[in-house]
């Protein structure tokens, strides 16, 4: 006697398996997202000039210097406000000294040292 059952099952094995790789395409699922893509600034964007230009409103301020009767304070990536202490109730804001990028500042002698991006600006104080 011949034992039937095994190729029966095998062979609907092989028709599910068909089967459902058959239905595949009713399985696709669409979807999205969202991502960060970086913008880079050209190089001469970079290395613009450092200038002083009117005084200006601090709005976004960052590190605070004081040296003799001036105050140095960083806005951040913008430049640094110089403002004249003699009166610290009252201190008046003299100029601002654009450094596109400058996020840190220092002062030796009678010399201010600040980043711009990648770059060392260092600016003689001694006639502000």
């Amino acid at each position: 006697m011949k034992n039937t059952t095994h190729s029966i099952s095998a062979a609907m094995v092989l028709l599910m398996i068909l089967g459902l790789t058959a239905c595949k395409d009713s399985f696709v699922e669409k979807r999205t997202y969202t991502a960060n893509v970086p913008v880079y600034l050209s190089y001469s964007d970079m290395r613009l000039p450092v200038k002083s230009t009117p005084a200006s409103s601090v709005t976004n301020n960052g590190k605070i210097y004081i040296k003799d009767h001036y105050l140095f304070v960083n806005e951040k990536y913008k430049g640094i406000h110089v403002f004249d202490n003699t009166n610290p109730s009252a201190p008046v804001n003299l100029i601002f000294i654009d450094i596109p990028g400058n996020v840190d500042l220092s002062v030796k002698g009678d010399y201010l040292y600040a980043d711009s991006y990648v770059d060392l600006v260092v600016l003689d104080i001694r006639d502000i």
